[in-house]
């Protein structure tokens, strides 16, 4: 017999399913060395996204104002940015809470992201929100 972390269809094939696991949980069940090895992952990726930002705003600036595939990329990557840094604050409340001292980096802190996506138009002079 399989063990309780599995399940019979009517057809009788099986559907395991694993365990919860501690990476599972943004907090990782409190372990902070799994806490603070992610939160270094989320600043990368951010830094990471911020750059591409820059970079598809510069183009698109010399090159096609209207190139919807950049404008989407941008759109994407501040998406991904809001929940990275959310998760970010919810890790770095969650290290305090076990008497860490750890903050934000200034410029995780710093970085301008839309609170939601909104229009923006491309000049010559730069890319404005």
């Amino acid at each position: 017999m399989m063990g309780s972390n599995s399940n019979r269809s009517k057809a009788g094939s099986v559907t395991l399913q694993r365990p919860d696991s501690p990476l599972d949980d943004p907090t990782n069940g409190g372990n902070v060395q799994l806490m603070e090895a992610r939160l270094i992952e989320l600043y990368s990726s951010l830094r990471a996204l911020e750059r591409s930002n820059q970079e598809l705003k510069e183009a698109l600036s010399t090159t096609n104002p209207d190139d919807k595939d950049f404008i989407q990329a941008i759109e994407e990557n501040w998406s991904t940015m809001r929940k990275q840094r959310e998760l970010a604050i919810d890790l770095v409340r969650s290290m305090k809470r076990q008497a860490v001292n750890i903050d934000l980096p200034k410029d995780i802190c710093d970085l301008d992201i839309p609170a939601h996506v909104v229009p923006f138009s491309v000049t010559e002079t730069g890319v404005y929100l």
